[in-house]
């Protein structure tokens, strides 16, 4: 029911992470993104989710963008990620790139495209 309700509202979440900095930590929970270790290019994972999969000494979000997930997967910048457990966000929205990048961080870690 989540991705539903998230599919129809996630623009406007995303718009309110620039627009209400006071709510802008509670507005980060309820986003949701591909990543390279979710089963499906379906499945959607919260940002806490990220974190807790980063690896010892990850000390940035990684993050991919491409006009569909197998374009951003198959970029040459995603070449070092392959094979190994780093974490990556997969985006093919660019206002999530937009969100991402000007927001700088999420609870202290800093946003990092992998371009």
């Amino acid at each position: 029911k989540y991705n539903t309700w998230y599919n129809t509202f996630q623009n406007f979440l995303k718009e309110g992470t620039q627009s209400d900095a006071e709510n802008k930590d509670a507005l980060f929970r309820l986003l949701r993104f591909n990543a390279n270790f979710t089963d499906k290019q379906s499945d959607f994972i919260s940002l806490d989710d990220y974190k807790e999969k980063m690896v010892e000494g990850q000390q940035k979000i990684f993050f991919a963008y491409g006009t569909s997930y197998d374009a951003a997967i198959k970029s040459p910048f995603y070449e070092p990620f392959k094979g190994k457990d780093v974490p990556v966000l997969i985006i093919t929205n660019q206002l999530d790139e937009f969100c991402l990048t000007s927001s700088g961080d999420h609870k202290g870690t800093p946003f990092l495209n992998i371009e």
